[in-house]
């Protein structure tokens, strides 16, 4: 029978524990999945973002021998942001572990460990789940909020930006789709600054998706691209390629603790996003352990405590520690329709 001083062995050590629950894919995500936002990791809760306004104009022409035009300094501002602290616990206890014994060659921590292990994908989807909703919250509002529907980051305050904002009438006939499309593409061609941008995605909710690719000026594209591509690997029924821009419907949604539900991305809205550039990111802070107080932050953490009294329970605690940011939030464009 597994005895729970298992737990004592160096398989169940915070760095062994943290690790496993480090490799595990994720199973959830359709942007975890993307790789649109790189993990960085940070060694504080605080972080603060740098920014530097460039401005390039053209410069007169000025006499030979004369003085020479002077070359303004570049704006330089720092934006302090807080990481937050996100932890969910489950407790083992010795009637879960009652009966198990070794089973070929599997020893008793390892019997032990299987159970850990199911407790801990269990708490580290939810963790999954609730980075993936934080993320879609960056690009559906900037705002970011947690499943209480506190404000974790106001993206756009905190960057002193003002969302881009264009409208395509897609219930008109009459309206040029493709100029719309070529307005999107213009506007960030104006406003890249430097940024190397390879193409355009555009997450449409069901409404916007629906209208868009019904539209007289679209659904002839739309039929061709399905046609041509279902002989290929992949689901095209939900993406397609217009105009050099890809768009993709997402119809995914969560429930609050509220019981509020919330969409990808709004009703009747699209979200547009550069390709390229590497502007989205998950700030990631140490664990509040003693052993990671100003070690490099981790995407998660895992650490058990046993009852140190009666060993009756052992407690798991899995953590994480993410600020979902965009260090380019005049990058993300919400489209609307009418």
């Amino acid at each position: 029978m597994a005895q729970l001083d298992v737990f004592n062995s160096s398989a169940f050590s915070t760095r062994a524990l943290t690790g496993a629950i480090n490799i595990r894919a994720n199973i959830y995500g359709q942007l975890a999945a993307m790789g649109l936002f790189r993990d960085v990791p940070s060694r504080n809760r605080l972080i603060s973002v740098e920014r530097k306004t460039q401005t390039l104009k053209v410069l007169p022409t000025i006499p030979w021998g004369g003085e020479p035009t002077k070359n303004g300094s570049q704006a330089r501002e720092l934006i302090p942001l807080s990481i937050p602290h996100i932890a969910v616990e489950d407790r083992v206890l010795a009637a879960d572990v009652q009966g198990i014994r070794a089973f070929g060659s599997e020893s008793e921590a390892e019997q032990v460990m299987d159970l850990l292990n199911e407790r801990m994908e269990t708490m580290n989807q939810s963790l999954d789940i609730t980075l993936e909703y934080m993320k879609w919250c960056l690009l559906n509002e900037g705002i970011v909020y947690d499943g209480d529907a506190n404000t974790v980051l106001d993206l756009f305050t905190a960057m002193s930006v003002t969302q881009e904002s264009q409208n395509i009438a897609l219930s008109s006939a009459a309206t040029n789709v493709e100029q719309a499309i070529a307005n999107l593409k213009r506007y960030y061609e104006a406003n890249s600054r430097g940024l190397p941008i390879t193409g355009i995605h555009v997450f449409c909710s069901d409404g916007w998706w629906d209208a868009f690719k019904a539209h007289s000026k679209v659904s002839a594209m739309y039929t061709y691209y399905q046609t041509n591509n279902q002989n290929q690997a992949g689901d095209y029924r939900n993406r397609f390629v217009a105009w050099g821009v890809t768009f993709e419907n997402v119809s995914g949604t969560w429930t609050t603790k509220a019981g509020s539900t919330v969409y990808q991305v709004a009703a009747n809205t699209a979200v547009a996003i550069p390709v390229g550039g590497d502007i989205f990111q998950v700030h990631n802070a140490p664990a509040d352990f003693m052993e990671t107080v100003n070690t490099p932050g981790l995407p998660r953490y895992a650490k058990q405590a046993v009852d140190a009294k009666y060993q009756r329970w052992v407690d798991v605690l899995v953590q994480a520690n993410p600020l979902v940011f965009c260090e380019r939030p005049d990058m993300i464009v919400k489209i609307t329709k009418s």
